[in-house]
């Protein structure tokens, strides 16, 4: 088993005019296949794709505060984003493939 067993964590705040969400301890695997790079979050089925290791992380980086801001003015939550990656996400995980932990922390006034 890898050491990232902690699991990740996902707090919603919010008032009248704004919304804060912190992302902790999201476990994404990065595999390459071909020359494109792949970062797909486990907790959350989220991906990306990048030309290198840190263009991939910066994008998923990127992509996931847009896709939580676009649910908070969509959906008033971010529950829809917590849908958990595909058991072929997981196997890479288990089985090989770069992965390390996220967090992150997304505002919206």
């Amino acid at each position: 088993m890898k050491p990232e067993n902690q699991p990740a964590s996902v707090v919603h705040v919010e008032d009248d005019e704004q919304h804060a969400v912190l992302i902790d301890s999201l476990r994404v695997v990065i595999t390459k296949d071909g020359d494109q790079w792949f970062a797909q979050g486990l907790e959350v089925d989220y991906a990306a794709a990048g030309s290198s290791q840190d263009d991939v992380k910066s994008r998923f980086e990127q992509g996931l505060a847009a896709t939580v801001r676009e649910h908070l003015k969509v959906y008033g939550s971010v529950e829809k984003v917590l849908r958990v990656a595909p058991q072929s996400a997981w196997n890479l995980w288990l089985t090989h493939g770069e992965s390390y932990k996220f967090t992150q922390a997304t505002r919206l006034m």
